[in-house]
């Protein structure tokens, strides 16, 4: 028997940053995170499972939708429209997402006037909650294998463009956006949160099955966790409900940190691992102690994850890994 598992799935926690963005002189601090990680195995996540690829998985713009100020869907695929800031270099393009709020909603607004009138006729629009999430609505396009846009900050989006049979119309659509947004609008009414949007990077659709997020028990804070559950797919835990939890695998959602990863403000991606730290995991540590959870489980991608057990604690031999190694990516 296995036990129960706790897997921590944490968007922008570990290589979250290019070594340019780090500095040393903000650490003051060890984090607990840092003897955790340097006790645990190396596992690499059951592909069957939940991973931190989950946003490919579960239609997670469409549960954050439900939750949002917006009109029911009607027979419509729903993803995120991510404002971003393409930068042009000598041999590739960069997206650094524009993380807007509501004070940005009437420029937003009138981007996103233009671009309905213009896709009008594809059957795809733009709608835009309260707290300035913008949401793409379409009709008659299907779904594409489309990557989050904290995963692409900083890397060549070439490597990261939709993929699977519709992935041409959603490039298209991308591209089509830059010359239109170009075109109708002066460059301060493109200014947003003090970047110059140019597109829309589109991610959030999810193209699997029910079965992915199905009478799963989770838990978190991510804003699509509620919509999930209040649809009734299924069930939300806090904390104190997992030792009764008859689940023996559950997942825990924290995208707090998504933020300040993306854009690369390592100062409030600090204040982030601290709240994270003291709120999330070292209390999922105490369970381990407890032996209320087997195996506490903290994924760094799809492909890779730090498995922490009760019996760990003894590894005294093992030095704390730095935090540099931990949230600096290697490529």
């Amino acid at each position: 028997m296995h036990g129960k598992s706790v897997n921590l799935l944490v968007p922008g926690l570990l290589k979250s940053f290019q070594s340019g963005e780090i500095n040393s002189d903000l650490i003051k601090d060890r984090f607990f995170i840092q003897k955790l990680i340097a006790k645990s195995d190396i596992q690499v996540p059951d592909p069957q499972n939940l991973t931190l690829d989950y946003s490919s998985m579960l239609p997670v713009a469409y549960f954050e939708y439900l939750e949002a100020d917006l009109a029911k869907p009607q027979n419509q695929n729903v993803l995120f429209a991510e404002p971003v800031h393409l930068e042009l270099k000598s041999d590739h393009i960069l997206a650094r997402p524009i993380y807007s709020g509501s004070e940005d909603i009437e420029k937003l607004s009138k981007i996103i006037t233009i671009f309905n009138e213009y896709f009008d006729e594809e059957g795809i629009e733009l709608a835009i909650s309260e707290h300035g999430r913008i949401f793409c609505r379409s009709k008659i396009l299907g779904l594409a294998n489309m990557t989050p846009v904290s995963n692409v900050f900083g890397r060549d989006i070439k490597h990261f463009l939709p993929t699977d049979k519709n992935a041409s119309d959603w490039l298209r659509i991308f591209n089509e956006t830059q010359m239109l947004l170009h075109e109708k609008l002066s460059y301060d009414e493109r200014l947003i949160a003090g970047q110059e949007l140019n597109s829309f990077w589109f991610w959030g659709g999810g193209v699997s099955g029910e079965s992915n997020f199905k009478n799963k028990s989770l838990l978190g804070n991510a804003r699509w966790l509620k919509g999930l559950c209040n649809a009734g797919y299924s069930n939300l835990l806090t904390l104190d409900m997992i030792k009764s939890s008859p689940e023996n695998t559950l997942y825990y959602f924290d995208e707090s940190l998504e933020g300040a990863s993306s854009t690369g403000n390592f100062e409030e991606w600090l204040l982030g691992l601290t709240k994270l730290e003291n709120e999330i995991i070292l209390p999922l540590y105490k369970l381990l102690l407890s032996g209320d959870i087997n195996s506490l489980i903290i994924h760094e991608s799809e492909k890779m994850a730090y498995e922490c057990k009760k019996h760990h604690r003894y590894r005294l031999f093992k030095k704390s890994v730095s935090l540099e190694n931990i949230c600096v990516t290697e490529s």
